[in-house]
């Protein structure tokens, strides 16, 4: 949240200056709020690293226990492999969902709050 903050004023004292806009206290103060807020809602973000990794771990071991003799085994790993995928899906879903709440709501406060970028 806090660098959410310090990136709503970093952009609206950057996008006034190069439209050679005065950089107004008010507005400054107005952005920074707006992008703690913005930042709040939006939450900390994907790890798409990190989910990325864990696809692939997930689409390796349902391979391999495709190639498993003991499909009784199999069958359980594969469920357990295919309920991964579901919570990754819904991962991904979920920190789009926030990411796009987040900076609806920051640019919802902006312009309610009269601050043109």
């Amino acid at each position: 949240m806090g660098i959410n903050s310090a990136l709503g004023g970093a952009t609206y004292a950057a996008e006034q200056a190069v439209q050679g806009k005065e950089i107004t206290t008010g507005g400054l103060i107005a952005s920074t709020i707006a992008g703690g807020i913005g930042g709040a809602f939006g939450g900390k973000g994907l790890n798409a690293k990190g989910l990325n990794a864990a696809w692939k771990g997930v689409q390796k071991g349902i391979t391999r226990e495709l190639r498993r003799a003991n499909v009784k085994y199999a069958t359980k790993q594969i469920a357990r492999y295919t309920a991964d995928k579901f919570i990754i899906k819904n991962t991904v879903k979920v920190g789009a969902a926030r990411f796009t709440g987040g900076e609806i709501t920051y640019t919802g406060l902006r312009l309610k709050w009269g601050i043109r970028l």
